[in-house]
């Protein structure tokens, strides 16, 4: 496991490396710790700078558990878009049902367990966004603000081209513009905000309510791809038809059936290290 470490800022490396060697050949090495061992690079680069007090730790715990669970619930959120296009065109989603109507009860099951999830994350994100941009705006972080802004623009943007593709019906290759311009945007606003959040300067107390809603979170997201996995089990054996509807096919939907679990095992695990190590100090 010598070459994740690598993966460590060289500082944290000098302080913990052969502690952590030590530590793994006496413990061994399973996926979890795989896991583990890349979240918590990722948590040394954003956090790491030496300081090991108990309030920097647990403030920096929190917020790389805040920055890694909407990271990993964009993914989500992208794998879910690609399932719920199952049900276009409705007319033929409508006679696949009628077959079998099973099929509608599981799509409609996955549709809820995905929107109570979207609301969770809205109901703990919007709060932490709130509380950094007025962090930032009382010391002045102007770093900050500006991710702030970037990721509003991409929003608008957002809100503004899709307004306009509704109302126009533009022919394929304009469609295809767009697309990419969405994607674009929603890098780059995901990248902002991310950045805001990891940059801000937070207190204990703005971040400790945000591990109970991470555990719903995260329940909300699991029970959404065992659901999803079933529902693409179902179509397959008995209503496969609906794979080839418009312009989608089966391998998009498994493309966003990965989307979302891997989504969903980053979430957990930056849950279940964050519980684990708040246990320990």
């Amino acid at each position: 496991m010598r070459w994740l470490l690598r993966l460590y800022p060289r500082n944290w490396r000098a302080r913990y490396e052969q502690e952590m060697l030590a530590l793994l050949d006496d413990h061994g090495v399973s996926p979890l710790t795989v896991l583990d061992l890349l979240i918590g690079a990722l948590d040394a680069h954003l956090n790491y700078d030496g300081i090991m007090e108990e309030v920097s730790n647990m403030v920096q715990r929190l917020r790389s558990s805040v920055v890694l669970t909407f990271s990993a619930f964009m993914l989500f959120g992208l794998g879910w878009c690609l399932l719920a296009r199952l049900n276009d065109p409705v007319s033929t989603f409508r006679q696949a049902s009628a077959s079998f109507p099973a099929l509608r009860l599981l799509f409609r099951a996955e549709t809820v367990a995905g929107c109570l999830a979207f609301v969770v994350f809205l109901c703990a994100g919007i709060p932490i966004v709130w509380k950094a941009v007025q962090r930032a705006a009382a010391q002045r972080q102007n770093n900050v603000l500006r991710l702030f802004w970037t990721a509003v623009t991409c929003l608008a943007l957002f809100i503004v081209s899709t307004v306009i593709v509704w109302a126009w019906h533009p022919p394929v290759s304009v469609l295809a513009g767009y697309l990419l311009v969405v994607l674009l945007l929603f890098v780059i606003g995901c990248v902002s905000v991310a950045s805001m959040v990891a940059k801000s300067p937070f207190e204990p107390a703005d971040l400790t309510f945000v591990v109970a809603p991470e555990a719903v979170l995260s329940f909300f997201m699991a029970a959404t791809v065992a659901l999803s996995a079933i529902l693409i089990g179902v179509v397959a054996a008995h209503t496969p038809q609906l794979f080839q509807s418009q312009d989608v096919s089966a391998p998009i939907f498994i493309i966003g059936i990965v989307f979302m679990a891997v989504g969903t095992l980053v979430s957990g695990g930056a849950l279940f290290r964050g519980v684990s190590k708040r246990s320990t100090h």
